[in-house]
């Protein structure tokens, strides 16, 4: 029997990177799976691909920058599959459009207020919408599990990358909201966790490798030597998605190599 057999889970930023993984995984632990992106076509593709293996699925596209589209999700969600036991929420971006300009990464002194906004917007907002829109159902249920990404940014200063403190405040807010979620809502069984990932060998962090010495540093900042692979972040995931996670909430974990331990 897998891990999650019986259990539907909704994961946001699901048609990419970690969220991508963390789907297949799922799925193969017995999962239902709610593939939910803002990039539709993608997530598709992954709601075929899991069917393809023997799973369940379905696609649905969000905005979680938007109430509406996020409670329409949940209700998707709810309807499809009759309930909700976990969510993952990886959706998120790392910086805005102006913050790499010719080649260099821009000063914090030089951060574009737009930039700002849109970070926040979709990293911290975003993550309180999910939240708060599937609290409300797991309420209902008096059970569920939530997993936030945050970052090991939300605990550490990335060296090297310039003007990154809208994405460091943005994760420092998840793991404050995941720790204060996790203290409202345990009486209700619900459990609230969150994963700080470091450098994860996605898309999103291609650019820094292009950067001369950039990731030979990050290298020698992290004990183990390498970047995290997607399919370790999966299985963090799916552990404290599962029962075998039962007596854990509020916790932040970091998944990072060694990164913050120096």
């Amino acid at each position: 029997m897998g891990r999650l057999d019986g259990k539907v889970a909704l994961i946001t930023g699901a048609a990419s990177g970690l969220g991508k993984a963390a789907s297949f995984a799922f799925a193969r632990e017995g999962a239902a799976v709610a593939v939910a992106d803002f990039n539709e076509a993608g997530g598709q593709e992954v709601c075929a691909e899991i069917e393809r293996s023997g799973g369940k699925a379905f696609a649905v596209a969000v905005d979680i920058t938007s109430r509406e589209q996020v409670g329409r999700m949940v209700r998707t969600c709810s309807e499809e599959f009759g309930k909700i036991d976990i969510v993952l929420h990886c959706a998120g971006i790392a910086r805005g459009k102006h913050q790499w300009l010719n080649g260099r990464w821009r000063p914090m002194e030089e951060l574009e207020e737009s930039d700002w906004d849109t970070i926040i917007d979709v990293n911290l907002k975003g993550t309180f919408l999910v939240d708060q829109q599937v609290g409300i159902q797991m309420i209902k249920q008096r059970a569920g599990s939530i997993v936030n990404v945050a970052s090991m940014s939300g605990v550490v200063a990335n060296r090297g990358v310039l003007g990154h403190g809208a994405y460091c405040a943005s994760k420092a807010g998840v793991i404050g909201l995941t720790k204060v979620l996790a203290t409202e809502w345990a009486q209700y069984n619900i459990r609230v966790n969150a994963i700080s990932p470091a450098y994860m060998d996605t898309g999103m962090v291609e650019r820094l490798k292009s950067i001369p010495g950039l990731y030979q540093t990050q290298l020698a900042m992290t004990p183990m030597g390498r970047y995290g692979q997607p399919a370790e972040f999966a299985k963090t995931a799916v552990f404290l998605a599962s029962e075998e996670a039962s007596y854990i909430t509020g916790c932040n974990l970091l998944l990072d190599g060694g990164y913050t331990a120096w």
